[in-house]
Order: C-alpha cells, then structure tokens, then sequence
C-alpha cells in the first residue's frame, strides 16, 4: 500500500521485518481503542444505500459507521491479514507485488456457487482519507471486474466509511435477479464490516492483557 502498510512497513526505503509492524499495529490499536472507544450507535451498518443494476453491470454505493478513530480503520484496511479474513469466504489473499494482491474465494449467490481466483490493486491512496480499488476476478460461476472508491471521514470519536462502485458480471452468477444480488452485496458488506469492527477488538483486548 502506498502508506507503507503492507507486509512491512516502507521506513526510507526498506522493509521494517513482518513481526515488528504486526506487533506496532497491535499495540496502536489497543491504546487507540482504549482512548477512542464509544457504543456503536444505532443503524451503524448501512450497507449498501443502493445498488443498481445496467445490463451486465452493477452500481453499489453504501456506508458504514466504525467506532473506532480514522487512522485505525486505514490502518485495518491495509492490513491483508484483515482484508483475508473479512471478506466472505476468501482462502487467501496474498500480496505479488506492491499494492497488489491475489485471491481465492469460494462464492456463493443463490444457486451460483463455485471458487474463484482473481486480483486486486489498490491505487489513488490519500493516507487516513481515500483510495481506489481495482478487482477482477473468474471462476465456475463466472467472471466479475469492478473498481471501487472508499472514502473515510471523521465523525464524533468514530469514522465515517463511504464506497462507490462499479461491477462487470459475466456468466451464471450475472443471471441471477437483481434483487438477489442487492441483497447478496448487502449481506457481503455487512459481513466484511463486521468482521473488521470484531479483529480491531479483539486486537486491542489482546493487547491489553500482555
């Protein structure tokens, strides 16, 4: 990632060793969430607003509100060890070069299911503010490309979370109903989510107890 925050953080053009980051992030992320830790208000998740459908491809625009300080959730989302176990069925998520990464996944919408390989690359990066996601991927049940812009911004003692993006679908899994794939993309996101707010906490209670 641009901000450094990959397998090893970037310090004037080196590597700091995978233990020392992983360790540092531990420790800022439980005297963050010490500091910076309100109840999560009511309708918190909100993901997706809207997702449109056009011809083979798909609009997703949603938010999500984090009660945890701005410079954590960047922080979290640069993480691959965050990203592999918060999205929804990923295996792997492992970095080929800088800001890029492949995956596997297993998939499943409706009736479609199957595994699918694919890569992502993150670029536009505006550290603790902004970045842009591009994703394709295919696999038994078809293919998907997608780019995506994720905005962060604070709000109260939390950070606010907004995403807009674009998806191509081909094969099977584009000829489910629209209605189903809103409904999948917003159970995705609430997961992915969820699963981030859950790995910072248990991170900083971790962290905590030694």
């Amino acid at each position: 990632m641009a901000s450094g925050l990959l397998d090893g953080r970037v310090l004037h053009g080196h590597r700091a060793p995978l233990h020392r980051v992983r360790a540092g992030r531990q420790a800022r992320l439980a005297g963050t969430l010490t500091r910076h830790s309100p109840p999560a208000r009511d309708g918190a998740i909100i993901a997706p607003d809207s997702c449109e459908l056009r011809g083979s491809g798909v609009r997703i625009e949603g938010e999500h509100r984090f009660s945890l300080p701005r410079i954590t959730v960047w922080e979290l989302l640069q993480d691959p060890d965050v990203i592999r176990q918060a999205v929804p069925g990923c295996k792997t998520f492992e970095e080929v070069a800088p800001d890029t990464y492949e995956l596997t996944a297993q998939v499943g919408i409706g009736p479609v299911r199957g595994s699918f390989k694919g890569k992502v690359a993150m670029s536009d990066q505006e550290p603790e503010t902004r970045y842009t996601l591009h994703a394709e991927g295919s696999g038994r049940p078809g293919s998907a490309t997608g780019d995506a812009v994720i905005q962060l911004a604070d709000d109260g003692d939390g950070t606010h979370l907004t995403f807009d993006a674009d998806v191509t679908i081909r094969g099977a899994i584009g000829r489910v109903g629209g209605r189903l794939l809103t409904s999948s993309a917003r159970g995705m996101a609430r997961q992915f989510f969820e699963s981030i707010e859950r790995d910072a906490k248990a991170a900083a209670q971790e962290g905590a107890a030694t």
